[in-house]
């Protein structure tokens, strides 16, 4: 009585729309109002939506932010497997330079462009028949160019200065978290303004205390070799040796063999363990 009781209330003082009264509605049915809010704020807040929610077998964990990428990914997989009149037609904006007549065939065009890309993602039958044979290249660039290395047992010094910084230039143009993350984001101070911020290096195991443990460090050293071995080793299926060939020949890549990958997983432990002995601890950087 008390829900329907707020709803109502609400209805009257501040929300008429569809939209706001269906919001409103989703915030009640999370409420337990058995609860006291001065005693268990978040019991009163949350109460009923933890006893409904569930988590999803694919899934570790579920929640509202969870909720709404689902809902956004169903909106954008709409747009973009229907035609751009459709994406037209449902537009709404209160930006009256947002769509002028005059950019139709450009907005045409970027819509295409977008769906061109999402098809590409879609055809995972070509994408299963290439394997790993698309990072070819740019392993190939980074060995035989922007850091060649003759020697596995070489130990980089400073002289290799410009040889790391245009690599590690590369890979953050392919998206890849190298020595540290650079991103930009809302200034705390100042919310209406967006700053530079400089975040320290992700490691590949959850936190710096996993280096710590020897029986994690060997299981993590036994997948990154597993790993390497069949995307950039001397690894191939009787239904993928053709095209791992011919890919790799274009690319001018030599697949590694197993005492390479080794000591390359090897080196890279060892120096991922040194990144996170300096790390923060999460509740500390954050």
């Amino acid at each position: 009585m008390l829900s329907n009781s707020l709803l109502v209330r609400a209805n009257n003082l501040t929300c008429s729309t569809q939209e706001c009264i269906s919001t409103a509605q989703l915030i009640l049915n999370d409420i337990d109002l058995n609860v006291d809010p001065c005693s268990d704020f978040y019991q009163y807040t949350c109460g009923s939506w933890i006893k409904k929610a569930t988590i999803a077998e694919d899934r570790s964990s579920t929640g509202t932010l969870e909720t709404a990428n689902d809902i956004n990914t169903d909106v954008m997989r709409n747009v973009l497997e229907g035609p751009y009149e459709d994406a037209y037609k449902n537009l709404f904006t209160t930006d009256k330079g947002f769509h002028m007549e005059d950019l139709a065939n450009i907005d045409k065009e970027n819509f295409q462009t977008m769906q061109d890309y999402y098809n590409v993602c879609l055809n995972t039958s070509h994408i299963d028949a290439m394997g790993p044979t698309p990072i070819y290249l740019d392993v190939a660039q980074l060995e035989n160019i922007l850091f060649p290395v003759t020697d596995d047992q070489t130990l980089v010094s400073l002289d290799h200065k410009p040889l790391i910084s245009q690599t590690l230039s590369m890979l953050e143009g392919h998206g890849v978290s190298t020595l540290t993350t650079l991103f930009v984001d809302a200034d705390d101070k100042h919310p209406d303004m967006n700053a530079i911020l400089f975040d320290q290096v992700s490691l590949g195991l959850p936190s710096k205390e996993y280096y710590e443990d020897v029986t994690v460090l060997e299981k993590y050293r036994v997948g990154l070799n597993d790993i390497l071995f069949k995307v950039l080793g001397e690894y191939s299926t009787p239904d993928d040796a053709p095209i791992r060939a011919s890919e790799s020949e274009k690319a001018g890549f030599q697949p590694w063999d197993k005492q390479k990958i080794e000591t390359a997983v090897t080196r890279y432990i060892d120096f991922e363990a040194k990144l996170a002995s300096i790390a923060l601890k999460k509740q500390v950087s954050l």
